[in-house]
């Protein structure tokens, strides 16, 4: 989920290049995201370290909390995404078979 996270902007330069599978792994993660319910913190937290492209340590700062919170606000963000990404694994999955 953090590599998927991190490649962000390169995935978004591939979709403005004409790549369609860029511009599917956009959506699918916009929606994950939005479909995961992260606090506001750990939205805040993915916000700053991988749109802003911020340091875990920058974004400690802005947010006013320790660069291990911004850490714990990241995991917990990164487990609930992929939380949503197994689940429509587990329903595609299901599917196959019918």
């Amino acid at each position: 989920m953090k590599k998927l996270l991190q490649d962000h902007h390169h995935i978004a330069e591939r979709r403005y290049k004409g790549d369609m599978a860029a511009s599917d792994m956009l959506m699918d993660l916009q929606t994950a995201v939005q479909l995961a319910m992260l606090t506001r913190r750990q939205a805040e937290a993915l916000r700053l370290v991988y749109v802003y492209q911020m340091k875990q340590k920058e974004a400690a700062v802005k947010m006013d909390v320790t660069q291990q919170a911004v850490e714990q606000f990241i995991n917990g963000a990164c487990n609930r995404i992929a939380g949503v990404y197994k689940k429509w694994n587990e329903i595609d999955g299901s599917e196959v078979g019918k």
